[in-house]
């Protein structure tokens, strides 16, 4: 089974990454009733099951050390903005509530930009494709240089992943499955759309 990045779950609290974005509001962690969160499910980045597995057993052992980020809903419930990996670990774990940190008066724009940031600055085996649309909606909602602050990654590399969001879908794919390395597909990347369509046609041909 290959080993995961999940130091992050050991981190003081996650909201002391993201300051700027969520004020400076009480940082209290409360414990919250697993049913009670509801986690959005048209995120762009995957779950890793393997992460979850190795996550449970941590939170089995020493109890969930990092705080999830919920935002409240008017029907009584939490919307996750932050941690949904530790909390289905928590679940898998058989604990009944997951430690939150509760964050009101949030605008969309901050709830996005926490969830692109937190995904980024973890960046646990994602692929190309995922990073590379995440980091462009990200600099719709953030400047370039609080980006690469955030995430601990230089601005060069940020247009590059960036860049690779102008690929064509097979070009995209062949970049996920590391036949063509990043580097390269950024080159490929100022080809029109019509071009890497050709060039596509002149490869399988061969």
């Amino acid at each position: 089974m290959p080993k995961f990045n999940i130091k992050a779950q050991a981190i003081p609290t996650v909201a002391s990454a993201y300051a700027d974005v969520i004020g400076t509001t009480d940082n209290q962690i409360v414990e919250i009733r697993n049913e009670l969160i509801v986690e959005d499910n048209n995120q762009r980045f995957q779950i890793h099951d393997e992460t979850i597995e190795q996550l449970a057993e941590c939170i089995a052992k020493d109890g969930q050390l990092s705080p999830c980020i919920v935002a409240p809903l008017s029907n009584g419930k939490y919307e996750l903005i932050d941690g949904r990996h530790r909390r289905r670990a928590v679940i898998k774990a058989g604990l009944p509530t997951t430690k939150c940190i509760i964050k009101t008066n949030l605008t969309d724009k901050q709830k996005q930009t926490i969830r692109l940031t937190s995904n980024l600055i973890r960046n646990n085996d994602y692929l190309p494709s995922e990073l590379a649309f995440a980091y462009k909606e990200l600099s719709e909602l953030e400047n370039m240089k609080t980006i690469s602050e955030e995430t601990n990654l230089s601005k060069k590399k940020i247009y590059r992943y960036i860049r690779l969001t102008y690929l064509i879908e097979p070009f995209l794919n062949r970049v996920d499955n590391g036949t063509i390395p990043v580097i390269a597909a950024v080159e490929l990347s100022y080809l029109t759309e019509q071009q890497q369509k050709s060039l596509l046609i002149v490869k399988s041909i061969r």
